[in-house]
């Protein structure tokens, strides 16, 4: 899956994210360890996601009418829009750079990596995920997330996605899902 998304696809998908409610589950929601995983409120999209004991999110998203996925990090830490900056990835396993960059959502900050297959390769490999990033103060921000269940999570993320009709229209470039379904608890049967 490529890093490079561009800007308004991007803010689209994140505007979608902000849909979910993970402190309060729907019931198209699934819980797997930490994470929890479905469709976003109005199947435009899915994710598999998590949110530490400080509030920070961690989540893998994806926007239906592209397929298009991104690994995105939410914080209470601000940024300047549209500027990117080296992290520190860090398991059990080993560390690695990332590069993330900034998206302005509804006034919050959220950190975009461009490394997805890294973040992918530690989500396979490690049950704990540590990134850290500079900030203009000197110091740095660390967010640290469980990784436990996440594999899972995104698993059930891919088959929701894949239970979904995805029709392309050959006229246009557009891509949607068609739900067969009449509820959500139909989609999990």
């Amino acid at each position: 899956m490529s890093a490079k998304i561009q800007v308004p696809l991007l803010q689209t998908l994140v505007s979608l994210i902000l849909l979910l409610s993970i402190a309060n589950p729907s019931s198209a929601e699934s819980q797997f360890g930490s994470w929890l995983a479905g469709p976003t409120d109005d199947y435009g999209g899915v994710y598999a996601a998590t949110v530490n004991k400080s509030g920070a999110l961690l989540g893998q998203y994806c926007l239906s009418e592209t397929g298009e996925c991104i690994w995105l990090l939410g914080s209470d830490t601000g940024c300047e829009e549209d500027s990117s900056m080296p992290a520190l990835g860090n398991t059990d396993g080993g560390a690695f750079g990332l590069t993330i960059s900034c998206l302005k959502v509804n006034g919050k900050s959220r950190y975009v990596v461009k490394e997805f297959h890294l973040i992918n390769a530690a989500i396979a490999n490690s049950s704990k995920l540590t990134i850290a990033f500079p900030l203009q103060s000197g110091l740095f921000q660390v967010n640290r997330f469980s990784l436990d269940g996440a594999e899972r999570a995104i698993s059930y993320m891919r088959g929701v996605s894949e239970k979904a009709n995805v029709i392309k229209n050959k006229e246009t470039t557009d891509v949607r899902f068609q739900f067969p379904f009449q509820s959500r608890e139909q989609l999990y049967r």
